[in-house]
């Protein structure tokens, strides 16, 4: 799947190329959507972007850009990811 750099910065969730069968998703997200995308509060995917900064491991990374702050897509899958694997520990 390909990273487009150009919807990042318009908003726009994903672009479908139906020619190719191929879909391009943002790489970047202000952090109400990325709380949007985790079915999360944005106090909450605050909170962890916070967490992130204080003790990394344990939060959302994200990056600041100027004045706002942007959580990448990596960085929610590596969140879910992170926390499935803990899941996974705890009950095991």
């Amino acid at each position: 799947m390909a990273l487009r750099y150009g919807s990042a910065m318009h908003g726009n969730a994903s672009h479908s190329n139906a020619a190719s069968g191929t879909e391009s998703e943002q790489i970047a997200y202000k952090v109400p959507r990325a709380a949007e995308l985790l079915d999360l509060g944005p106090r909450t995917v605050w909170q962890l972007v916070k967490d992130e900064e204080d003790e990394p491991g344990t939060g959302i990374e994200s990056i600041k850009v100027g004045w706002s702050r942007r959580v990448p897509r990596t960085a929610l899958l590596a969140f879910m990811e992170r926390k499935r694997a803990q899941g996974r520990a705890v009950s095991e």
